[in-house]
């Protein structure tokens, strides 16, 4: 676990927010749709790992706005 000050924290979710999705990174909201959520994290466990952020809005959705 990396401690981080809210300045380090909001830094590294903008630049986050700024990235675009991949293979190695994909951005959910939070939905009864776990089963997309699970399928990525074994997608990425199959492969050679990733990043997977919960409780965002879908980035195509956030820079459309």
């Amino acid at each position: 676990m990396i401690d981080l000050t809210l300045a380090q924290a909001a830094d590294r979710i903008d630049k986050l927010l700024a990235t675009l999705e991949s293979r190695t990174l994909d951005i959910k909201r939070i939905s009864d749709k776990h089963k997309k959520n699970s399928e990525t994290v074994c997608a990425f466990a199959n492969l050679a790992g990733g990043l997977l952020a919960l409780g965002v809005g879908d980035a195509k959705d956030l820079r459309a706005g």
